[in-house]
Order: structure tokens, then C-alpha cells, then sequence
């Protein structure tokens, strides 16, 4: 139906300049991703562990209510949260969005 050309489809069978785009990939390096994973390790033993803990309990609490969260996610930040551990929390809240299904 495609390649007969009964249905149309921009790019697959109509409109395809037949350039075949190559799309770049973005290539890690991997020292930048060990260098990373040490600055992580150090951030995580240097700051205050209670903090973190006390400023991402207050997130949670703000996450189930209706308060604005930015502030919470901000003292979090501050606390030297980090953005997993951040997201963690809110994930354990508010779940994961799952596209609804159409037939």
C-alpha cells in the first residue's frame, strides 16, 4: 500500500529527497565519564548527609501535598542533592508517565 503508493507517508514514500540524512551521535569520552564519577563519589562523602536527607524528606512531603515544589527542589539542590537523588524522590511520588495506549 506504501511502496504502491495507495497511502502517503511525508518522508517514506512522498516528499523524500532520498538524501539519506545522517543523524550525529553524541560520543562520550570515556575519562570525562570516570572524572565525573570520581567528582560524584567526593561530592557525596563532603557534604552533610543529614541535610540531604531532611531537605529531601521536606521535597516528599511537598510532592504529596499541593504546595508549589520548587522551593523544596531548590533547598534540595542547595542541601548538594543531586539531580538522581532529586528525581528519585518525585518518581516515588507522582510514579512515571506512560503514553496511553490508542488503537
Amino acid at each position: 500500500e506504501i511502496d504502491a503508493e495507495e497511502r502517503y507517508i511525508v518522508g517514506a514514500n512522498v516528499f523524500n529527497d532520498g538524501a539519506g540524512y545522517k543523524i550525529p551521535l553524541l560520543e562520550m569520552n570515556p575519562a570525562g565519564y570516570s572524572h565525573q564519577t570520581a567528582r560524584l563519589a567526593e561530592l557525596r562523602e563532603s557534604r552533610d548527609g543529614g541535610a540531604v536527607g531532611q531537605a529531601l524528606d521536606r521535597l516528599r512531603i511537598a510532592c504529596q501535598g499541593t504546595e508549589n515544589t520548587m522551593p523544596f527542589i531548590l533547598d534540595a539542590v542547595r542541601s548538594y542533592a543531586t539531580l538522581g537523588e532529586i528525581i528519585s524522590v518525585m518518581t516515588e511520588v507522582f510514579g512515571t508517565y506512560q503514553e496511553p495506549d490508542w488503537i
